[in-house]
């Protein structure tokens, strides 16, 4: 399941978060390609068992300069969120983020500083919609 998070009256998403079934190294190359097709600078990618934060340095115009900046628990990130499916639990935290950010950060600190750089401005205040 994929999610786009745009700031409103803006065109261009801040945030895509994407859902897959196990991450690999093609599959991070593939939503690296996505991120930079969208003009997106921001990218989360679940799985059941990580998430890997994406964002983009601006380095090179290709989707070269969107790097890995952390690989995080999957169940550590979403550890305030409810539903049974992964998919179930990152709409619901990511419409926790939405509406109040520092209720659904999670209590592990480096998880939630990796997050409050470009996650929480990106989500906080945004339309999510799922894609």
């Amino acid at each position: 399941m994929r999610y786009v998070v745009s700031q409103p009256h803006e065109t261009r998403p801040s945030l895509v978060v994407e859902t897959c079934e196990s991450i690999t190294s093609d599959r991070v190359r593939a939503f690296r390609n996505d991120l930079f097709g969208r003009g997106c600078a921001h990218g989360l990618l679940f799985d059941a068992r990580e998430a890997v934060l994406l964002r983009d340095e601006f380095w090179t115009m290709s989707a070269d300069s969107i790097k890995e900046e952390a690989r995080l628990s999957t169940d550590v990130v979403l550890h305030r969120a409810r539903g049974e499916s992964l998919d179930a639990r990152v709409q619901d935290w990511l419409a926790r983020m939405a509406a109040s950010w520092n209720e659904a950060l999670p209590d592990d600190g480096d998880a939630a500083a990796a997050l409050l750089h470009d996650v929480v401005p990106a989500l906080s205040g945004s339309a999510v919609h799922a894609a």
